[in-house]
């Protein structure tokens, strides 16, 4: 019995936290909420919105590398969470048609002198909505000693791909992942790759009324009869 209270005490004080951390933004046709302490708000992430477009920067994760006379230097981060990170609830009369989203940083990578060395950095970001209409996006620079192949360029990279939620009422980030790796080898070689923003595109549009669909079926049954009396004619 005691074992019983004490998980619906801990059940209960964490409902509460997580409630308390999760923060809305009213944007007209729907709703744009997401967890602050998920996206690290009380450790300096900025949270920012332009139009349907919302922001999280300053997130601050980074890997680095550097070459050594021989082996293999590596680094990596990864971040990711389920349900609670980001949601989106459109108001009556509206319906969610996709959601774009994506990850935006640094990415360089530098080769040393040495015979067989290289240098490679990668970064990628995966989101899923509701159990489906997932996307996977990366990009990768990566470049050796005697021979080259690059995807992408030093600088700023950014990944991302759209969702079709096909005009849904709520919309739940159910799995959410970004990542970064490096890996070189031979003195003088380096490689770094960060990740500062991720942001979310919301795309909504009004729900048909019913007249709308009846002049649809319409125009559909009447498509149907010319094409019968064409054949009919053949």
């Amino acid at each position: 019995m005691k074992k019983s209270l004490l998980v619906l005490a801990f059940a209960a004080a964490f409902a509460g936290s997580a409630s308390a951390a999760v923060q809305s933004v009213d944007a007209g046709n729907y709703t744009f909420a997401y967890d602050d302490s998920f996206w690290g708000i009380a450790q300096g992430t900025v949270f920012g919105r332009s139009g349907n477009t919302f922001t999280f920067s300053n997130l601050g994760y980074s890997a680095a590398a550097a070459g050594q006379r021989s082996g293999e230097s590596s680094s990596e981060f990864l971040d990711w969470a389920y349900v609670g990170a980001v949601s989106v609830q459109a108001k009556s009369g509206y319906q969610i048609q996709s959601i774009i989203s994506g990850a935006v940083g640094q990415i360089a990578t530098t080769v040393g002198g040495a015979e067989g060395a290289y240098a490679y950095a990668g970064a990628d970001t995966y989101a899923q909505w509701n159990g489906r209409g997932g996307f996977y996006s990366d990009t990768a620079t990566y470049s050796e000693k005697d021979g080259s192949a690059s995807l992408g360029a030093n600088g700023p990279y950014s990944v991302s791909g759209s969702a079709n939620l096909g005009g849904i009422q709520r919309a739940d980030l159910t799995y959410f992942q970004t990542g970064g790796w490096v890996s070189v080898a031979g003195r003088n070689s380096s490689a770094s790759i960060s990740h500062d923003v991720s942001y979310f595109t919301v795309q909504v549009s009004a729900v048909p009324e019913p007249d709308t669909y009846a002049m649809l079926l319409a125009g559909l049954g009447l498509i149907g009869a010319l094409v019968r009396r064409r054949a009919k004619q053949l």
